[in-house]
């Protein structure tokens, strides 16, 4: 409170908060409640359509009850507001924002029918997407935020939507896609394959957002907003890589595994618990960390000349490049 009667009474070019000051600043009830009613009706305008569209009963199910307890959790938090609060982000004169890492806050809730595209949301983004939608509401301008991150994109397609949703939601309005789906069916193809079964019960069907359709008209859309700079522009410094026999970049070089590393290995399908849920999923795992040095498993006689080791004393061997 003392931090924010600080910004409201002084004449700040900028004011520098972390992450997690930002997500305490508070917003007055009367906007939460309005950004809580219009979201809400969104998402549930949303599920519908998916439910529509084929999404299994069940998961609606779930999604329904993950839509209401997040509206009762906010309703909650703006009910329990401290009545001696005194300023508010309205109050402090923030009119726009700048946001670093802004990759932390990508998880927004999104309703999807595609298995895996759906995001369950956190309470940072929403309060990120509640800011923005007060910060477009009360200024001129639609650009009221610059979002800075290396790793804009980084595990899910969903998180391009997102992106839009918070730079461009008014892009998406005009497109007629701002429910994902809509956007997913314009920019992507869903396809369906086998997959290992969790359960190790042999292999089912999954539908997975495999690619982009439409590349062109998605980058045109996502060019509007933002400002991209791959390596080539920057110029930065990189280490020099060595070239194999072929004139490849990098090499490969091939570690017989041991005997110890073998017999792990050999003995990963018969343990007892490899049948039970997510027992195919652990042994992948372990296998996987064995390859490399059994230390990650915990072996009682894990050698230690394997993997890490081997890069080690190549890295050493090969001393200096370039100066250091």
């Amino acid at each position: 409170a003392k931090f924010l009667s600080r910004i409201a009474g002084g004449e700040w070019d900028a004011v520098i908060l972390t992450h997690e000051a930002f997500t305490r600043v508070p917003l007055r009830p009367d906007t939460q409640r309005t950004y809580l009613d219009r979201e809400m009706s969104s998402l549930r305008a949303q599920l519908d359509a998916a439910a529509e569209a084929g999404m299994a009963r069940n998961t609606v199910k779930q999604i329904e009850e993950s839509l209401a307890n997040a509206e009762a959790k906010l309703q909650q938090q703006i009910d329990s507001m401290d009545d001696e609060i005194g300023v508010f982000l309205e109050d402090t004169g923030i009119d726009y924002l700048f946001l670093d890492e802004a990759h932390e806050f990508k998880n927004l809730r999104t309703v999807s029918a595609i298995p895996g595209a759906a995001i369950q949301g956190s309470a940072k983004a929403t309060k990120l997407h509640m800011v923005l939608d007060y910060l477009r509401a009360t200024n001129e301008s639609e650009r009221v935020a610059t979002l800075a991150t290396g790793t804009p994109i980084a595990n899910s397609v969903t998180e391009a939507y997102v992106l839009k949703r918070y730079l461009a939601p008014q892009l998406l309005e005009e497109m007629g896609l701002d429910a994902f789906d809509n956007w997913a069916a314009t920019f992507g193809e869903v396809v369906s394959q086998l997959e290992p079964d969790p359960k190790g019960d042999g292999y089912k069907y999954k539908a997975r957002f495999s690619r982009f359709f439409n590349v062109p008209e998605l980058m045109a859309g996502y060019r509007t907003f933002a400002d991209v700079q791959m390596a080539e522009d920057l110029n930065l410094p990189t280490p020099p890589v060595r070239e194999n026999e072929d004139g490849q970049r990098g090499e490969t070089v091939l570690i017989p595994p041991t005997p110890a590393q073998r017999q792990f290995i050999k003995e990963l399908p018969h343990q007892p618990w490899v049948r039970k849920p997510g027992g195919v999923l652990k042994a992948l795992g372990e296998g996987l960390r064995a390859s490399v040095d059994l230390d990650l498993v915990d072996a009682t006689e894990a050698l230690r000349n394997l993997g890490l080791n081997v890069t080690a004393d190549q890295v050493m061997s090969r001393g200096p490049v370039d100066g250091g």
